[in-house]
């Protein structure tokens, strides 16, 4: 048989002869494998956090077997990732079904990704890690402006209360209660994870909140502790009913907690807002602030210390005194701060028969008992719309290379009789807490807005 063709390069015709060889015969066809199922388990090397532009400190290791268990070898394994790269496109299983390859983290802080998927196997594992956000960047170095938290809550309101941060090696996190409109139901401590001071997301995995009350109960005042010794970050929480109870919840990634366990009681608004503070594996302290039997109403309040050598089982209460004629002390954070060799706290100031703090006091100590409160708040409210009314508690860390602090504050701003409750952020230099030329001169001179609180979060 004899074709005529035109040459797709030449543009010319060409005579082609073929001669048939063989007459009658079925046409084969090509048959092409599915792609198999395989399993992809990883070895090491996921979760973590460095920064922007770094290669990440250990290899990402992963086992690909059959879907039997047995390890496949030479097997061919694609890598791609998102917001950083890895050092190599493709790499090769070994005879145990092993292969690993690094990762170097792109510029963006935030989520990096990195994806293995054997060729011609139609399954695939992510990994997740984090490039951490350059604190010294932030724009905000004096008082004004605020930055509101971008923090989305479960219930969907996105009104928070109860900051508490907490920086651990495999990031920055943060804990804070929904409290829509003053609503305690939706209270319950959910958990993000940081990209950025102010930019906050769920981890993935992680369904907020992290836990919920048992009964007629409420929760409240959540506090981070990373633990060193067992990598795991610890969530103490407060449940009221009759009484005030604290729990405790562990977790490594944040994403899955223990079940919770009962580590202190007191009669109810006894233990209010605890703050604990790990100095070493042996020794443990929590601050709380006693308002005695009438809580929000109470006239007068009093701070209180525990101590523990394992953060669970935890002894007596000690009162510890504050300078005189300091505020009354509402919610509390403590941190030990390791270049003064000192305590740092921050109290919100607490009025007479109300819960409704105008103000954020910083207070200082060499032993944790006795505290020398500045005569000047940090924060006051109306400083930013968010917490134009109510200051309530705040989180902080400090950086001694720097002499950053950066404050998250939680308050409120009312409209119609009715509270909205946010929590903002901010940078100062810690010297300005040591100079009184930087603080406001008459903070006391103000009236509410709206009438006192005798209920809060």
């Amino acid at each position: 048989m004899s074709l005529l063709v035109r040459h797709p390069s030449r543009g010319g015709w060409c005579l082609v002869v073929s001669l048939l060889v063989a007459c009658s015969v079925a046409p084969t066809e090509s048959v092409v494998p599915p792609p198999a199922r395989v399993r992809i388990e990883v070895m090491g090397g996921n979760g973590q956090v460095g920064d922007p532009g770094d290669s990440l400190a250990l290899p990402i290791d992963i086992r690909v077997t059959d879907e039997s268990g047995t390890p496949l070898a030479a097997r061919r394994i694609v890598w791609v990732g998102a917001n950083g790269l890895p050092t190599e496109d493709t790499t090769q299983t070994d005879p145990y079904g092993r292969t690993t390859v690094r990762f170097v983290l792109g510029d963006t802080p935030g989520a990096s990704r990195l994806i293995a998927r054997p060729v011609a196997a139609t399954d695939s594992v992510m990994l997740d890690f984090v490039t951490r956000h350059d604190p010294s960047a932030d724009p905000v170095i004096a008082f004004d402006p605020f930055l509101p938290l971008d923090l989305r809550t479960y219930d969907g309101s996105n009104e928070t209360v109860h900051p508490d941060y907490v920086d651990t090696p495999r990031g920055s996190f943060l804990v804070v209660t929904p409290y829509p409109q003053g609503n305690r139901n939706f209270e319950n401590p959910s958990f993000y994870g940081g990209l950025g001071s102010w930019r906050w997301r769920t981890p993935s995995g992680l369904r907020n909140p992290v836990v919920q009350p048992t009964g007629s109960s409420y929760l409240s005042d959540p506090d981070l502790v990373y633990n060193a010794s067992t990598s795991e970050i610890w969530l103490y929480y407060r449940q009221v009913d009759e009484g005030n109870d604290i729990y405790l919840v562990r977790s490594t990634t944040g994403v899955k907690w223990s079940p919770p366990v009962l580590v202190v009681h007191a009669p109810r608004d006894q233990l209010v807002s605890p703050a604990v503070v790990r100095r070493s594996a042996t020794e443990w302290l929590m601050w709380a602030v006693d308002a005695g039997a009438y809580g929000c109403s109470a006239t007068s309040t009093k701070m209180t210390v525990r101590r523990s050598s394992d953060g669970i089982s935890w002894g007596p209460p000690t009162d510890v005194t504050l300078s005189a004629g300091a505020p009354m002390p509402w919610h509390l954070d403590v941190q030990w701060i390791p270049s003064r060799n000192e305590y740092w706290g921050m109290y919100s100031a607490k009025p007479s028969g109300s819960c409704a703090p105008p103000a954020m006091m910083f207070a200082r100590s060499p032993d944790g008992v006795a505290w020398v409160v500045n005569e000047a708040p940090v924060v006051v409210r109306g400083m930013n719309e968010q917490i134009a009314d109510v200051v309530y508690r705040a989180s902080f860390q400090y950086d001694a290379t720097t002499d950053n602090l950066r404050l998250w504050i939680s308050g409120a701003a009312g409209s119609g009789g009715v509270y909205s409750w946010h929590t903002v952020y901010e940078r100062i230099r810690g010297a300005t807490l040591f100079d009184g030329s930087a603080r406001l001169t008459n903070p006391w001179t103000f009236t509410p807005s709206l009438p006192l609180l005798t209920e809060g979060p």
